[in-house]
């Protein structure tokens, strides 16, 4: 049975990831269409290689979502204090927890934890775990947020006002 498993989970995860990769294809391929490039021409994503493109969408799905996430506190959650890179030993986590990428405080109180994630496997990570873990402990509101997906502003906003009360 232990080997049908693993099997069937790599099988899942390999579906997972194409259908990951082919929407962002798609979605890439939509916005060469509609953002012309500095010279007024569309950009071609597909001059350069597919593993670049990939790079870069990371690295830029990181970037956007860390300025929205950082622009709604800003703007919605007044009173309140955004800090980067919180170590998990602030929640009490066990050693090996994964560092938080932002806490949310009122008053010097820990209301909230984001993970911001680039893996689509690593919020089952034994780190990432401990640190979610260690927040429901303190009972103290844990969200990942995962840099491969969307992430709309109307998306964080509305799960920010969900977990912190």
């Amino acid at each position: 049975m232990g080997l049908m498993d693993m099997i069937k989970r790599r099988a899942m995860n390999a579906v997972a990831n194409a259908v990951g990769d082919a929407v962002g294809d798609v979605v890439e391929g939509a916005l060469d269409q509609v953002i012309p490039s500095k010279k007024g021409q569309r950009v071609s994503s597909r001059s350069v290689s597919h593993s670049a493109n990939k790079d870069d969408a990371r690295e830029s799905g990181e970037k956007v979502l860390r300025t929205r996430l950082e622009q709604i506190i800003a703007d919605e959650w007044s009173g309140y204090e955004l800090r980067k890179n919180v170590p998990a030993s602030e929640m009490n986590a066990e050693s090996g927890a994964r560092t938080y990428s932002y806490g949310i405080y009122q008053d010097g109180i820990p209301k909230a934890m984001i993970m911001i994630l680039d893996d689509r496997n690593l919020y089952k990570k034994r780190e990432v775990l401990q640190a979610q873990r260690a927040c429901g402990e303190m009972r103290v509101a844990y969200m990942n947020f995962m840099t491969y997906l969307p992430n709309r502003e109307d998306y964080i906003s509305e799960r920010l006002k969900e977990k912190i009360r």
